[in-house]
C-alpha cells in the first residue's frame, strides 16, 4: 500500500478540481484505460473497474469527469497513482433553495 496520500483541490472558471495522488505501488499504464471499464478485470478474476466507471458516469452528468494517470514519481520503484475527479460550475438559479430558505 501507499505511504503517503498528497489531496489537491482547487476551483477554476469551469469548476471545481480534486487529485488524489499516492506514492504506492502504482498501475501498469498499459492497465490504466482499462480500469473505466465496468467489465474490467483483476487477479482472480475480481472487478476492478466498477466503481470507477459509476464514479464518472455521475461525474459527467455533472458535468465533470473522473480520470486516472500514473504517479508524479513514474520513474521509481514505487510509481504510485493520480485519480483526477472534476465537477462543472453550477449556477444557481431563482428558484433554488438557498442556505437560508433550508429550514
Amino acid at each position: 500500500g501507499a505511504s503517503r496520500v498528497e489531496v489537491a483541490m482547487h476551483q477554476g472558471p469551469s469548476g471545481v478540481f480534486l487529485t488524489l495522488t499516492d506514492d504506492g505501488e502504482g498501475i501498469d499504464p498499459q492497465r490504466l484505460s482499462e480500469l473505466n471499464d465496468a467489465l474490467a478485470s483483476g487477479q482472480g478474476g475480481s472487478i476492478l473497474g466498477l466503481g470507477l466507471t459509476l464514479a464518472d458516469q455521475i461525474a459527467r452528468m455533472h458535468g465533470g469527469r473522473v480520470s486516472l494517470q500514473p504517479g508524479p514519481c513514474a520513474q521509481k520503484e514505487r510509481p504510485g497513482v493520480a485519480v483526477s475527479f472534476s465537477l462543472g460550475r453550477v449556477t444557481p438559479s431563482a428558484s433554488a433553495p438557498g442556505p437560508d430558505r433550508l429550514r
